[in-house]
């Protein structure tokens, strides 16, 4: 087979488009199209880059008597580490963002219902209920997300660059949520010590924000990170 007819093998053998491994190389859709057609040869930069991209030697990927065949076993297994990859990606942008979306019941709920949200204690610290319990959870699930996600080698960088725009807009929402939630405890707390007789100070209101900041912190963190790792491909 020719470089070109292995081009094309290689490239439907992983599922893509033109477009798509031309974004992964670097260069135009017009560029890959002229390779599979034989009318231009890759320069020796984009060859090294296309043996990276699909796992072959540049001997084995310019040997015109090699099949594809002969990679069977190495295109599965990369085929079954895209399928892996894809899966973490999944999970962990499904577990991060249930994290966040719970933080943000609650944070709701706290301030529509206030029987539903932990109370603050009459000392100087939150009672670990059921809400402190449930908080951590939720903490735990953003944290997990965000380790799967940053695991996970999947190359795309129009998806690494959406996924780093989400994670942006969840900690947006996430410090909308946190300074409603801790401004809300605080005037409650206010009232609470100059009409009801509590002995904590308003600023102990201010640990309801604690779980949103280390959401934010987390969300930011990633953001930053998919944006620094699409900025390398």
């Amino acid at each position: 087979m020719t470089l070109s007819e292995k081009l094309y093998a290689f490239r439907k053998k992983n599922g893509l488009s033109q477009e798509q491994l031309a974004e992964q190389l670097g260069v135009s859709r017009q560029a890959i199209s002229k390779w599979e057609t034989g009318q231009s040869v890759p320069e020796s930069d984009k060859l090294i880059a296309i043996s990276n991209y699909f796992k072959v030697s540049l001997d084995d990927l310019l040997k015109e008597n090699l099949e594809p065949e002969i990679h069977s076993e190495k295109m599965e297994k990369n085929n079954l580490q895209q399928i892996s990859n894809k899966s973490k990606w999944l999970l962990g942008m499904i577990v991060c963002t249930a994290g966040v979306v719970c933080l943000v019941i609650w944070g709701g709920l706290s301030i529509l219902n206030p029987d539903v949200s932990g109370q603050l204690s009459q000392s100087s610290a939150i009672h670990m209920d059921g809400n402190g319990i449930f908080l951590i959870l939720c903490i735990a699930a953003i944290v997990i997300g965000a380790v799967l996600l940053l695991k996970s080698t999947k190359n795309r960088r129009d998806f690494m660059k959406k996924t780093s725009n989400l994670f942006f807009a969840l900690a947006l929402i996430l410090s909308h949520v946190m300074c409603a939630v801790v401004a809300y405890h605080f005037c409650n707390m206010q009232w609470c010590v100059q009409y009801g007789g509590c002995s904590a100070p308003e600023w102990t209101a201010l640990f309801t924000g604690i779980p949103f900041g280390i959401g934010i912190a987390v969300c930011i963190a990633v953001a930053v990170m998919l944006r620094k790792k699409a900025a390398t491909q």
